[in-house]
């Protein structure tokens, strides 16, 4: 799992807004999800080729967390490239 400096930014900036420690449980629940199956954790994107949504709203501290990824077969990695929420 990497993460681009674009996603670190979005995500240390959201730290600002929504407790840090439910936005932490929703990497974490990405992580596992992502690294088992990363093309089943999430849906392709329809205007981005090669990238991939993951949708979470099982949080109640928080609204649905998105988190925008690659996958590198060739590298065998999941890149995590931004985070929003909706």
């Amino acid at each position: 799992m990497r993460s681009t400096p674009l996603f670190e930014t979005a995500f240390y900036k959201l730290c600002e807004t929504y407790p840090a420690e439910s936005l932490f449980e929703v990497l974490n629940y990405f992580e596992h999800v992502a690294t088992r199956d990363p093309r089943r954790a999430g849906v392709p994107h329809p205007n981005l080729e090669q990238a991939w949504v993951f949708e979470f709203s099982g949080v109640q501290r928080l609204p649905r967390v998105v988190i925008l990824y690659r996958i590198d077969d060739a590298a065998g990695l999941v890149i995590q490239a931004n985070i929003h929420v909706l």
